[in-house]
């Protein structure tokens, strides 16, 4: 997403925020953010679901009742693991590369693709991290 557009969504979204009419909630949904300078930015109520959030600069950033987990750069791409949750979803959404579906599924994938080397190990740990910090964000938002 170029920064111009963005820049409008994360102002009609700050409107919404303060109960403008003129404002509008931030649909974000599977939008690149990748590499997006978030920093400060109040993202309480936007729809951040499989947005690609891989590099994008959040120190600072409200994200209200998501909780993001990023890791990286790992596996034979050297790119990022993130995990996006909210309460009000059936499960977390990862994303690791281009590749998109839950933890469970990103294990099945790692067993499949790289059973025995290196990255399985990387992937396992980074999965396993990940898992932990959800459990700490549910037990936090009471879910």
């Amino acid at each position: 997403m170029d920064t111009t557009k963005l820049k409008k969504i994360l102002q009609a979204h700050t409107e919404w925020l303060l109960g403008n009419t003129k404002g509008t909630r931030a649909d974000l949904l599977s939008a690149n953010l990748q590499s997006a300078d978030l920093r400060g930015a109040d993202l309480r109520g936007a729809n951040l679901g499989g947005a690609n959030l891989q590099w994008a600069n959040l120190q600072g950033a409200n994200l209200g009742e998501y909780a993001i987990i990023q890791s990286g750069p790992l596996g034979s791409r050297h790119d990022y693991v993130v995990t996006l949750w909210n309460p009000s979803w059936e499960s977390e959404q990862t994303r690791a590369g281009c590749w998109n579906g839950t933890l469970d599924a990103l294990a099945l994938r790692v067993e499949e693709v790289h059973k025995g080397t290196r990255y399985e190990s990387e992937y396992r740990a980074t999965i396993a991290y990940h898992r932990a910090m959800l459990t700490i964000a549910k037990a936090e938002k009471g879910a």
